[in-house]
């Protein structure tokens, strides 16, 4: 079995009503032993929020498929400094090809990467918001933050 790579996107009802662009991305890569999904919910305030989200998705999928087998073993520190730092990369080529400030393309971003043979995962999730997926009438969430000490911090 080879490779398979899949983007989705969805403009949500919210964002069609005021006629803007789809500021969610979801990709995934599939290989024989390895699955990564990365879903990036682009922030409304920005119009360049959609291109952080698609770039986000992509790239950190990417990345974490190609470190799965490390990111297994990590510990839980190691895994968000990882993470950090490649979204410090991504962020930072954004801005660098864009010349825009990287807060221009944020982005929420909840990931997965499963290691099929060793049924092992890791899970990340960076960012103040609630990812939730839309079943008709009913949201399940995906991921959400917790509140820490200060009313505005989330981890």
């Amino acid at each position: 079995m080879s490779t398979t790579a899949n983007i989705y996107q969805m403009t949500g009802r919210q964002n069609r009503k005021k006629g803007r662009e789809n500021q969610d991305a979801v990709f995934q890569l599939i290989s024989p032993d390895v699955k990564a999904s990365v879903l990036a919910d682009g922030a409304g305030s920005s119009a360049l929020s959609a291109l952080g989200s698609r770039s986000m998705a992509y790239e950190l999928c990417l990345y974490m498929h190609e470190e799965a087998r490390e990111l297994m073993i990590a510990n839980p520190k190691d895994i968000r400094y990882s993470i950090a730092l490649e979204i410090e990369r991504i962020l930072d080529d954004l801005e660098s090809s864009f010349g825009r400030d990287k807060r221009f393309f944020s982005s929420t971003v909840v990931g997965a990467v499963f290691d099929i043979k060793r049924d092992l995962y890791c899970t990340i999730h960076v960012g103040d918001g609630m990812i939730l997926s839309d079943h008709g009438r009913q949201y399940i969430p995906l991921s959400f933050p917790k509140n820490g000490i200060c009313k505005e911090q989330t981890y």
